[in-house]
């Protein structure tokens, strides 16, 4: 909000966003559903094309979890695209053919191990339970699962799959599911509870060398606008959960709730990737939805 040109890109972002979810909600289910297949096509093609693009580019980029693009001037981080990818696969669950449940799902489990995006290997782990959901489809995702390793080994460079495990066991062993996150989480709250910075303007940065964002929808609205963001930003979550009481903690329902809900607290959703927040708003949406239960 600096500059005109600033204000004006917050603005018409802000309108992009409104208009995305004046789209969602009032579009029939099998509008709803093709804007789902097209989003989650579209997001996981784009993906593996920046994962194969950067490591035959910039190896030590990838390793450190970061995108190169031809199209992008600069650095890309990854959890947008992990992120959205993992979202996609639980909203497909209720609205795809069990073809198009396979593809997000293979495709969400190759890029979390690939992109070493443990939130989208939680999401990934619970979405396996509904999308295989007898003997048979657990069998058929198990030979499967053989065959990509199989056909990774072959069309995959050995340097590729070998670095992405190496970088992978070593995160997950030096920090498991820990994250200086946390860290900062704490640092926000004491700051809420102290009325440190009413108005907004708490730097993450100041605290840590990790980031200027909490990563955090909650104290990321907190850092810009005090207590007013913190207002808004927690009562999407409540609306949420009532919304998700009403409907009496129906599973698939839940699965949606925890999946969104992670995202939403643990991404940088109001200044991050603009196609994040849309994916998120579309996934939050089918709490709203009747009758998309089969």
């Amino acid at each position: 909000f600096n500059d005109g040109a600033g204000l004006y890109s917050k603005v018409v972002i802000l309108g992009v966003v409104f208009f995305w979810l004046l789209i969602i909600h009032l579009s029939e289910l099998k509008v709803f559903k093709n804007i789902i297949l097209a989003y989650m096509l579209s997001i996981n093609a784009y993906t593996f094309y920046l994962t194969f693009y950067t490591f035959f580019n910039d190896p030590l980029l990838f390793a450190n979890r970061k995108f190169t693009s031809p199209f992008v001037e600069g650095i890309v981080a990854t959890p947008a695209y992990g992120n959205s990818s993992s979202l996609l696969m639980v909203a497909a669950i209720c609205f795809l053919e069990k073809k198009y449940q396979y593809i997000a799902f293979y495709s969400t489990l190759s890029l979390s191990l690939l992109l070493q995006n443990r939130t989208m290997m939680i999401i990934t782990l619970f979405s396996y339970l509904f999308i295989f959901n007898n003997i048979r489809s657990r069998l058929y995702s198990f030979f499967v699962f053989i065959m990509i390793i199989i056909a990774a080994s072959k069309f995959m460079s050995v340097e590729m799959v070998d670095s992405t495990l190496e970088v992978l066991l070593r995160r997950l062993e030096n920090e498991g599911f820990s994250s200086e996150r946390w860290d900062l989480a704490l640092v926000a709250i004491n700051d809420i509870f102290s009325v440190g910075h009413p108005y907004g303007g708490l730097d993450p940065s100041a605290n840590s060398n990790y980031s200027y964002y909490f990563h955090n929808a909650i104290f990321d609205s907190y850092k810009n606008y005090g207590y007013l963001g913190l207002l808004f930003s927690s009562l999407i979550v409540l609306i949420l959960l009532y919304q998700l009481i009403k409907l009496k903690f129906n599973k698939y329902y839940l699965l949606i709730f925890v999946s969104g809900v992670s995202v939403y607290l643990t991404s940088v959703v109001f200044e991050g990737a603009v196609f994040e927040v849309l994916v998120l708003q579309l996934v939050l949406s089918i709490l709203f939805r009747k009758s998309i239960l089969r």
